[in-house]
């Protein structure tokens, strides 16, 4: 396993806060919880992340590329920087997006 360094934009952390003040007031916070521990854990492991998401793009920076990830009703897209092993979170979103409604 090859840890990932794990970053947030601000953007992504207020998406992230808003989902989670979302289910924590329609009595989803644990089902959120849990599916948000297990798609940090993906994003967390280099080989996991590159299996289970899409390569989009390649970033300005060399070296850099954007990837997609879904897991059950999380979406979310980031900046992967391999050979330094960081990984910046762009967007944290639901799937639909008016979930858990």
């Amino acid at each position: 396993m090859t840890a990932l360094k794990t970053e947030w934009t601000t953007p992504a952390k207020s998406q992230f806060d808003e989902v989670r003040q979302r289910a924590a007031a329609t009595g989803h916070l644990d089902e959120f919880l849990a599916a948000h521990t297990e798609l940090f854990q993906l994003l967390s492991d280099l080989e996991k992340m590159l299996e289970k998401s899409d390569p989009l793009y390649n970033t300005r920076k060399p070296g850099g590329v954007v990837r997609h990830i879904f897991h059950r009703f999380l979406s979310a897209t980031f900046y992967l920087f391999p050979d330094e092993l960081i990984l910046w979170i762009a967007k944290y979103r639901t799937v639909p997006a008016s979930w858990p409604f």
